[in-house]
């Protein structure tokens, strides 16, 4: 089993976990302390816990999570 903390923003964290729950994703995810960055956005710890088999797989929800989030960062209205 391998272990990877990271810290991502809490869109790309909320996409990554819907997308898991949705697919299936094998990966446990353990979710930790929430903080604000001083440009506003909310950040949180994370740990992911899965077989090295599943990488790749793992890889590829993560990096759909992050270009997701940059196409919603892209299309949100600014106040």
């Amino acid at each position: 089993m391998k272990q990877v903390k990271c810290e991502m923003n809490t869109v790309v964290a909320n996409i990554f976990l819907e997308a898991v729950h949705e697919e299936v994703i094998p990966v446990n995810v353990n979710t930790g302390m929430e903080w604000k960055e001083p440009n506003g956005e909310t950040m949180i710890d994370m740990l992911l816990e899965f077989d090295e088999s599943d990488e790749t797989i793992i890889n590829q929800a993560l990096n759909k999570a992050v270009n997701d989030s940059i196409e919603l960062f892209q299309t949100k209205p600014e106040s």
